[in-house]
């Protein structure tokens, strides 16, 4: 039964997740805007901004 509820739990988690630029309020706006703009905001952004690896190196 756990099994079960955890599937479902996930498998709803990952529709909402696909639904994100339908979002309401502000966090649906700032996913609309970061489409609209073509801007790639996920967690791997300041690895592939140019020098970075030079800022990091002086630090």
């Amino acid at each position: 039964m756990r099994l079960v509820i955890g599937l479902v739990a996930l498998g709803t988690l990952a529709f909402g997740l696909a639904q994100a630029n339908r979002l309401p309020g502000a966090l649906g706006e700032t996913v609309r805007g970061n489409l609209a703009a073509d801007r790639e905001a996920t967690a791997l952004f300041y690895t592939e901004v140019d020098g970075w690896e030079d800022w990091t190196a002086r630090r």
